[in-house]
């Protein structure tokens, strides 16, 4: 009986394990592209890339590009988290 259930404890684990395995995936995958995709098509950010691209400031640059990393990262390990 002991080792029937250690069994289906395994067999569960692994069941789990999968389950967020493809959920990493997904998110990897499709959520954060569609994530990146959509806030590069909303008004401020599209501004800000401007102002990113036309600045001669490369200090400028890599701070607004920081700003943006970050804030994307904040939303993809937020996601990640909520498995």
């Amino acid at each position: 009986m002991e080792q029937q259930l250690y069994t289906l404890q395994q067999a569960t684990n692994s069941i789990v394990e999968k389950a967020y395995q493809e959920k990493e995936k997904y998110i990897d995958n499709v959520w954060y592209p569609q994530y990146v995709e959509d806030l590069f098509q909303q008004p401020v950010i599209v501004e800000l890339w401007n102002e990113v691209v036309r600045t001669d400031s490369l200090v400028n640059r890599m701070e607004m590009i920081k700003t943006l990393t970050q804030s994307c990262m904040v939303e993809y390990l937020s996601c990640k988290k909520s498995l």
